[in-house]
Parts: structure tokens; C-alpha cells; sequence
């Protein structure tokens, strides 16, 4: 799927939403910039969940920055129902809590429901397949705006 001639579609499906939206491993200095970046609008309300609370960001740095999560959630157990959460975004997220995130993305997800994984790696497509989700963007345009859209089956 073309990004520019499928942007509308895209954009329908997260419109579409009326239940929970999850962000996982964040929150994050810059938001959700490479979602936005590609011209979508997010709900207002996503519920920012993380390991611990507060998160500091550059804690080593001359201005570390401390930001407050909605919950305190694992991504190995995350704490909802099955086919409870509408959609899901991934910023942040350690790569090798990747399989995990893919495994409770489908076990918590609606059908129909929306994985958005930042900075994707090819191991995330072997990991789409296996658990049953479809891409929304074609590959060669995912790699470039580091970004995928999955759809769960």
C-alpha cells in the first residue's frame, strides 16, 4: 500500500476507533513525530503506558527531562482483556522485547485493530506473518519512513 494514495484509508481505520488506544515504551521527548510526520491525526487520548513511572529522559544529561505514564504496563503481560485494545503504538521500545510486543499486540488487539511499530527491522516482518498480522505500507516506503503499519487479521 502506497502511502500517498492510501493515506485516506489509513486514516479511516484509525478514525474508525472508538475503544482503548495503548502507547507502548514511551512516553517520548518527540510524541509520536514519525506518525505525524507522515500526515495522520491520532486521537487526543492515548493512554502512555511504561515499565516504571516517572521516565526520565537523558538522565545522564544537563537537563534530564521526567515524564509520567498513564500506567505501568509490561509489555511480556500486558494488563487488558483479549481483543480489548483498538490500537497500538510502539515508540521506544527495546528490540529485544520485539517478539513480545508482537505476541500480546495480537493476543490484545481487536480484529481489525492497529499496530504502529516505529523504527521496524526485518525481524518485525518475519514476526507480522507470525502472528497473523498484514502490512499496510509497502516495504520499500516502510524502510524509509522507519515506520510500519500493521493490521491485525
Amino acid at each position: 500500500m502506497k502511502i500517498d494514495e492510501n493515506k485516506k484509508e489509513i486514516q479511516k481505520i484509525i478514525d474508525s476507533f472508538t475503544g482503548k488506544i495503548i502507547e507502548i515504551g514511551g512516553p517520548t521527548p518527540q510524541g509520536f513525530i514519525v506518525v505525524n510526520n507522515l500526515g495522520f491525526t491520532l486521537p487526543e487520548k492515548i493512554v502512555v503506558t511504561n515499565i516504571s513511572n516517572p521516565v526520565t529522559i537523558n538522565p545522564f544529561g544537563d537537563d534530564p527531562t521526567v515524564y509520567n505514564v498513564d500506567m505501568i504496563a509490561d509489555v511480556t503481560a500486558l494488563p487488558f482483556k483479549d481483543n480489548e485494545i483498538d490500537m497500538i503504538i510502539s515508540s521506544s521500545l527495546p528490540f529485544k522485547l520485539r517478539e513480545d510486543l508482537f505476541a500480546e499486540s495480537n493476543r490484545v488487539l481487536i480484529p481489525g485493530g492497529l499496530l504502529i511499530v516505529e523504527n521496524q527491522t526485518d525481524m518485525d516482518k518475519q514476526r507480522a506473518k507470525k502472528y497473523n498480522f498484514s502490512s499496510l505500507l509497502e516495504s520499500s516506503l516502510a524502510d524509509k519512513v522507519f515506520s510500519q503499519f500493521y493490521v491485525k487479521n
